[in-house]
């Protein structure tokens, strides 16, 4: 009994010894490494035998240590790279250790010691982050029927690690187009080698963690029910091939404003083109503006592009523009079954600001002629039109007027008084002009763009 005794006590003292030797922490010490300090080799969590760094080695010499003992090359060649190297403990200090050769300014390396029972071995690869990633699929998708290259979204690349990108924005469900909750990433703004759910067919989202590069043209998806619309901050490691769902907000919203509106027509440079029409800025949910030089002719507004049917139309045939009045605007869904597509039509060719809110559903152009103001009572008798770097007011009658000229962030830019007419001198810009009568009863405000 007491022999059995013995030979327990020396199996637990084996097995608590191999523990320890394998659950050691690691590091990598030496000139190599950042200031010849040392870091940390992290364990692998799908193999407690493996420890892992990943980042920048210079072409200085290095070790790898437990803390109290160093390991270096057994015998032969000391350069680890695409290789696998046996390592023995240190006997002198003075040994030689490791080195990579050949090193560039902007190489990582991937370094894995595996810790074995009766081996340590090393292997380090050269790894290359890459240089830009995008997320494209339906969620992201402006064009009516297939996907284009050029709506997809560049990723945020992280400050430390750059193997690590993210995506912060909305994800919904598009009503319109070809896989409308599918999505995938590229490598690049090119369709090859993007990355892939690991398992055969689209995966959810919701389940997203393992990814592959290359193979079948799956996705990732949100459901159709709209159950999966909302704010979405999405981690990609393109090292460890994993995607994960940081943190999801649900937000549906029932008819969510366009990403992007375009704007085509006689009296834009391309004309009457839906394959590549003029896309405007988005400023808000909802709100987008074009500036541009344009020609006398007629143009509407594209809900996507590759479809003439849904649009922003006018509510009258041939609506004239007039310099900042707004205009009412009508979604058509499908003018060929019913409704209209009737146009707005520019009268004078120069530079024009055009601002659609889709909120409203109102548009006001600035730069073109003006026949009027909007007035607050009928028999005002004002109007005003622009001349390069003024503003020039006329009143038929011949009681005095104030104006107060505000820019577009609310800064009063000039006041003048005046009876019958006046030129206010302005720098080139978007403004709001408000009138008042002596009486200080606002009669009218304007809004005018100045060259």
């Amino acid at each position: 009994m007491k022999a059995f005794y013995i030979k327990l006590l020396f199996l637990v003292y084996l097995l608590c010894f191999f523990s320890l030797n394998v659950h050691a922490d690691w590091f990598i010490t030496g000139e190599a490494v950042t200031e010849g300090t040392q870091v940390t080799l992290t364990e692998n969590p799908s193999n407690n035998k493996e420890f892992i760094y990943v980042g920048k080695l210079a072409n200085r010499p290095f070790k790898i240590t437990d803390g109290t003992k160093n390991y270096i090359h057994n015998c032969g060649d000391s350069d680890p790279l695409e290789q696998t190297i046996a390592l023995r403990e240190e006997t002198e200090p003075a040994e030689k250790g490791l080195r990579i050769r050949y090193v560039g300014q902007y190489d990582y390396f991937k370094v894995v010691l595996t810790v074995a029972r009766n081996e340590k071995t090393l292997t380090v690869q050269r790894v290359n982050p890459a240089k830009n990633l995008y997320i494209m699929g339906g969620p992201f998708s402006n064009n009516a029927t297939n996907w284009q290259l050029h709506d997809a979204i560049e990723l945020e690349r992280d400050i430390e690690n750059p193997f690590v990108f993210y995506y912060k924005g909305d994800i919904r469900y598009n009503p319109i187009g070809d896989e409308r909750g599918s999505f995938k990433i590229l490598n690049g703004r090119s369709w090859s080698d993007g990355f892939h759910p690991t398992a055969s067919g689209n995966q959810p989202l919701a389940q997203a963690a393992k990814m592959r590069q290359g193979g079948e043209d799956n996705k990732w998806t949100i459901p159709a029910d709209r159950s999966g619309d909302g704010y979405y901050e999405i981690k990609i490691n393109t090292l460890d091939l994993t995607i994960s769902v940081e943190k999801f907000v649900q937000n549906i919203i029932v008819s969510p404003p366009p990403l992007v509106v375009y704007i085509t027509g006689t009296a834009m440079t391309c004309g009457w083109n839906n394959e590549h029409p003029i896309a405007m800025q988005k400023k808000e949910d909802g709100v987008f503006q074009w500036q541009g030089i344009v020609s006398p002719g007629e143009f509407k507004f594209l809900h996507r592009r590759g479809s003439w049917t849904r649009c922003y139309v006018a509510t009258s045939a041939n609506e004239k523009i007039l310099s900042g009045k707004e205009h009412n605007i009508v979604y058509e869904e499908n003018y060929f079954s019913q409704g209209n597509d009737y146009k707005f039509v520019i009268s004078e060719a120069g530079e024009s600001l055009f601002t659609l809110n889709i909120n409203t559903m109102k548009l006001i152009v600035d730069g073109q002629p003006a026949t009027g103001i909007d007035k607050v009572y009928d028999d005002n008798g004002i109007t005003f039109f622009t001349e390069k770097g003024k503003l020039i007011l006329r009143s038929e009658h011949e009681y005095q007027l104030q104006a107060n000229v505000f820019a577009v962030d609310g800064r009063k830019v000039a006041v003048t008084t005046f009876v019958g007419s006046t030129e206010i001198p302005l720098c080139k810009g978007c403004y709001v002009v408000l009138l008042h009568n002596k009486q200080g009863v606002r009669i009218g405000s304007i809004r005018t763009l100045i060259y």
